[in-house]
């Protein structure tokens, strides 16, 4: 029965992914140079560095319940109905609020070891519209480009689906900067 579940999970992970983009050589090239740096600044909670890899708005579905406030105002829009309208919104968060409130807990979460580990990136193709839709489109490359980052926290097991984390980045006229951070499943 593991067996057959595994293989289901597996199946679906390859039917739910979008066609592989080609990577460029030089993006490829400056991605690993700018990861390295995002890495060891996000590991240290070099906020000042950080700020200045990143763009101003942060694209994370991880971020609209991270503290005791944001859990208590949740509760209420859900009591009110008010959530799907929330929820449109609260996963843009401004960069200053990234990194006052969400850069400890997630870099807690994720640990340093693991940020350090080995890692796969992908061409982001699919969900550039996500990554970008608050920000200014005039500082962006054209067209846009969005690579993402994958770092495995927790390898899949017959027991477990397994977790990553994706730290995406996008392509500005000042060279690749942050711009979304999630977890997957």
């Amino acid at each position: 029965m593991k067996t057959i579940l595994l293989f289901i999970f597996i199946s679906c992970l390859s039917v739910s992914r979008a066609p592989a983009q080609e990577i460029d050589q030089q993006d490829s090239i400056e991605m690993a140079d700018l990861w390295q740096k995002f890495r060891k600044a996000f590991a240290a909670k070099d906020l000042k560095k950080l700020e200045k890899l990143s763009v101003s708005q942060i694209y994370c579905s991880e971020c609209y319940d991270n503290t005791p406030e944001e859990k208590q105002r949740n509760e209420k829009l859900m009591q009110t109905g008010e959530w799907s309208n929330f929820m449109e919104q609260a996963y843009c968060v401004p960069l200053a609020k990234f990194l006052q409130e969400d850069v400890a807990i997630i870099s807690d979460y994720i640990g340093k070891k693991t940020i350090s580990q080995p890692f796969q990136m992908y061409n982001d193709e699919a969900n550039k519209t996500l990554f970008t839709q608050k920000l200014k489109k005039k500082q962006f490359s054209n067209p846009v480009q969005c690579y993402s980052i994958i770092v495995t926290l927790t390898e899949p097991s017959p027991e477990f689906e397994g977790l990553q984390a994706l730290f995406t980045f996008v392509k500005t006229k000042k060279g690749f900067r942050f711009c979304g951070y999630g977890t997957v499943p």
